[in-house]
């Protein structure tokens, strides 16, 4: 048995990695939500997507924002970062190139899904669950539907 096997089933599987991976899906949502913490400190025009998000959800997100579909950043369900967020729990896609990371921002209520993609060598945001009317709503396929 290895260790990694045996870290990951004591975590819950949540270590679980692509071959050849060099970070843990935990590790690249951790790292994600650091920088939001310090979202204050962005620099003018930094767009977080265009380094967390697959190509075509970024070019997705600034169409929905040119066209007012959305007016908050739906990585963090936030307007504005500072808050502290946590990886509540994960699991494994169809493939080992999926991922859906479970996250919510520490002490509030609420959580939704980061689907996440192994794309050349690293983890990108392919797209994002969010609870509408109670229920999961794939963000990609709601924008889609509005026309961005």
């Amino acid at each position: 048995m290895t260790t990694r096997f045996v870290v990951a089933a004591l975590l819950g599987g949540m270590l679980l990695v692509p071959p050849a991976a060099a970070e843990p899906p935990a590790v690249f949502v951790a790292t994600m939500f650091g920088s939001y913490k310090t979202m204050d400190q962005w620099a003018r025009n930094y767009d977080p997507c265009k380094e967390f998000c697959t190509e075509d959800f970024d070019k997705l997100l600034k169409a929905a924002r040119a066209k007012k579909l959305i007016d908050y950043d739906p990585i963090c369900q936030c307007q504005k970062g500072g808050d502290n967020y946590m990886m509540f729990s994960g699991s494994q896609g169809a493939t080992d190139s999926d991922y859906r990371a479970t996250v919510k921002k520490v002490g509030k209520p609420g959580m939704w899904v980061l689907d996440l993609q192994w794309v050349n060598g690293g983890w990108l945001i392919r797209d994002v669950v969010e609870t509408r009317n109670g229920k999961p709503v794939s963000l990609r396929q709601r924008l889609a539907a509005a026309g961005a």
